[in-house]
């Protein structure tokens, strides 16, 4: 009896170690399935650029068969949920010809360079920081970091990344050390975030790269345009866009946002703060003992900051620009007549952030705002009155919506007069109709707020 007892705790043991082991390494550990593949980018000024980079898979089989979605760039935005330390990042080269992997500078990973093919001399070079993802590989190849650690960091291919990395292949991935707080310490609590990357695209040099081979272009790997040391960038993107009309929502004014800078260009960047000042908490995902008070902080090549703004009271638009001044691309995108017939306009590395709130969620604030309760992110105002078409029903504007708006109803409705377009899907139809039924017997607003 007394060994069947001790059998039966052995056979416990054993059933829990296992059972506690399984728990540890899968229930805590964050899969994401990315396809590095080739796409294309439309700048503003129409230029079309050749550019690799990595799609987001649904799951295993969605990669397998070559990932449904297109390539963002950046890629997409990688996050390891707090209480997870495992991540793995499962790659499939689906049409690069050159291989690829995935690096995250900052966080410990087993790695095992590759080295090239030895020279007349017998000497080699590493081509890859880790194992990679070539084109004819069956199955993706997964990369796995065992003990994430808080922080804004980037994921980057770690092959010939001087020419990878510029082609499109990154993007952020982040870790909180606890619910809206960043790092250990409480000072870099948080009540929203977003992440600003700044990156520059070489014309010359995706088009050489996305050439490989080919009769008129020279072959990757040449003595032509394959490497960054001619490197001449013509585009300045924040979040991928080179047009600097990108207006983020940085929170409610008294709250704190939590930005991540990320450059992931080969220059280096300034963003500069006009109207207030952030502070600084942490480097490259590292958090400093005391935060720094400044209105511009700079980002280096492959380098990431974290900074904190909690901007004053009352609503308000903070212009956040490059200081390095790298404010116009190759042809602006808003081209004007400037001195001595030059063409300038603003564009790039600019964007502003808005302060303020939002009733009704639909990413415009409330002090701009042409319907505060009634989402309509279109903002149509048809007979610019200053109330939005989603709460302006009252089409004699005689300041009640009544029996006598239908006979105007009906007449714009039948010519598909978008003053009727209530719903702002962008026609005049049925489903106009339930919309006037609401408004029925109400003023024009009250949630609306007139120029």
């Amino acid at each position: 009896m007394k060994i069947k007892s001790t059998k039966t705790a052995l056979a416990s043991a054993i059933a829990l170690s296992l059972v506690s082991a399984t728990f540890s390494s899968s229930l805590f550990a964050q899969d994401y399935y990315l396809c590095a593949k080739q796409g294309t980018k439309t700048m503003s000024d129409t230029t079309v650029i050749p550019m690799w980079g990595f799609a987001l898979a649904t799951d295993a089989v969605d990669q397998a068969a070559g990932c449904a979605a297109a390539i963002t760039v950046p890629g997409p935005a990688l996050t390891v949920p707090v209480g997870d330390n495992v991540l793995n990042i499962h790659v499939k080269n689906i049409d690069l010809p050159e291989a690829v992997s995935v690096i995250i500078p900052g966080q410990h990973a087993p790695m095992t360079p590759v080295m090239s093919a030895p020279d007349a001399q017998g000497r080699q070079r590493v081509i890859s920081f880790t194992h990679v993802a070539s084109m004819t590989d069956a199955s993706a190849s997964t990369y796995t970091w065992s003990s994430m650690q808080p922080g804004t960091y980037a994921y980057q291919s770690g092959s010939h990344p001087a020419v990878q990395v510029q082609m499109g292949l990154y993007g952020a991935v982040t870790k909180d050390a606890a619910a809206g707080q960043a790092y250990a310490s409480a000072s870099t609590a948080y009540d929203s975030e977003m992440t600003v990357i700044y990156s520059e695209i070489d014309p010359v040099l995706h088009t050489q790269v996305a050439n490989i081979g080919t009769p008129n272009e020279p072959k990757y790997g040449s003595t032509g345009m394959t490497s960054t040391i001619d490197y001449n960038p013509q585009y300045f993107l924040v979040n991928g866009d080179d047009s600097s009309t990108g207006t983020p929502i940085a929170g409610a004014p008294l709250q704190t946002s939590l930005i991540r800078f990320i450059n992931m260009g080969l220059e280096t960047h300034i963003p500069t703060l006009h109207g207030d000042d952030m502070a600084i908490i942490a480097e490259d995902g590292h958090a400093y003992t005391n935060a720094r008070n400044q209105y511009s902080v700079m980002v280096a090549a492959g380098q990431t900051r974290d900074v904190l703004f909690t901007p004053p009271a009352g609503p308000g638009d903070y212009p956040l620009f490059d200081r390095m001044l790298n404010l116009t691309n190759k042809t602006p995108p808003f081209v004007t007549a400037g001195a001595n017939g030059v063409l300038t306009s603003p564009g790039s590395l600019v964007t502003v952030l808005q302060v303020g709130t939002n009733a009704d969620t639909d990413n415009v604030l409330d002090h701009k705002d042409n319907c505060l309760l009634e989402v309509n992110p279109a903002q149509m105002d048809t007979d610019k009155d200053g109330f939005g078409n989603a709460c302006d029903a009252d089409l004699n504007n005689d300041g009640i919506v009544n029996t006598q708006d239908i006979p105007l109803f009906i007449t714009a409705f039948q010519a598909n007069s978008q003053l009727v377009d209530l719903n702002e899907d962008g026609v005049a139809n049925t489903g106009d109709i339930p919309e006037l039924i609401r408004m029925f017997f109400t003023e024009p607003g009250p949630t609306g707020i007139s120029n």
